[in-house]
């Protein structure tokens, strides 16, 4: 289960980064995502190129079909492939990502004219990057404002497994300290949608325990292909919320001292 870009086994609770995993002739291959299941990126009037893996899975996140080449060289048969289409050439933000996209540029020009720079924001290599920093919510506007070819309107039907990453994609940083024992131990207090206050006495442990259950029960959507019940969103909602409040009552040191209003 990634929340958000990192790896929580539920078993033994221990949570590692995303590495980009990848097997066969890499020169030749590439890995590529859909931002939905049955989603035919050859359909798409749109497409992102990027160098990493897990930078896919970040622009997909966002309504995005992107493909991955795994590293500065475009496989030949990509080109043709993404034929006529609006194209994101979105390498990495550093040297050696300047030069991928001039020769990807050169290399795509033959089929398509609408091919354009897409570079991730200020301060950050690539999208992987990004969306394990900022997650997704912030992501998706920064791309409507610098990426409008890329029609982030498109209609994903949401099952269960994805409104519960979605939810989850938004707090990176909260979730990271808390696997990491970084979140201070001091009770935490914060106003509940019920009118009275929630007392964390272990925060952390709290936050962990949410990570957790809610990876189990997009497991169990994902596996019985079923969106969320009515209970199911209502408390999704409640655990967006409370992480909201903990994510805004923490200054990276230590809990502030006032109520967070959620």
């Amino acid at each position: 289960f990634l929340s958000p870009l990192r790896f929580t086994d539920t078993e033994s609770g221990k949570s590692e980064s995303v590495k980009a995993l990848t097997g066969g002739n890499q020169i030749t291959g590439a890995f590529w995502v859909a931002p939905a299941e049955g989603f035919d990126w050859r359909s798409s009037d749109a497409i992102a190129l990027v160098e990493g893996q897990v930078d896919a899975l970040a622009l997909a996140a966002c309504g995005i079909p992107t493909i991955a080449v795994g590293g500065g060289s475009l496989p030949v048969w990509i080109a043709r492939a993404v034929a006529f289409k609006a194209v994101a050439i979105s390498s990495d933000n550093d040297t050696a990502g300047e030069k991928a996209a001039e020769k990807w540029s050169e290399q795509i020009a033959t089929y398509t004219q609408r091919s354009f720079r897409l570079r991730p924001a200020d301060g950050f290599k690539d999208f992987g990057e990004v969306m394990e920093e900022i997650g997704r919510s912030h992501l998706l506007r920064w791309l409507k404002d610098e990426a409008p070819q890329l029609a982030l309107d498109i209609t994903v039907h949401k099952d269960g497994a994805a409104r519960i990453c979605e939810m989850m994609q938004g707090f990176p940083r909260l979730l990271r300290a808390a696997h990491l024992g970084e979140l201070p131990s001091e009770t935490l207090y914060l106003p509940s949608p019920f009118g009275d206050v929630w007392s964390i006495e272990h925060a952390a442990a709290a936050i962990i325990e949410i990570d957790r259950a809610w990876a189990q029960r997009a497991r169990q959507c994902q596996e019985a292909k079923r969106d969320l019940n009515v209970l199911e969103i209502e408390s999704l909602e409640m655990a967006g919320r409370f992480l909201d409040g903990a994510a805004a009552a923490w200054n990276g040191d230590t809990w502030l001292d006032a109520f967070v209003c959620l």
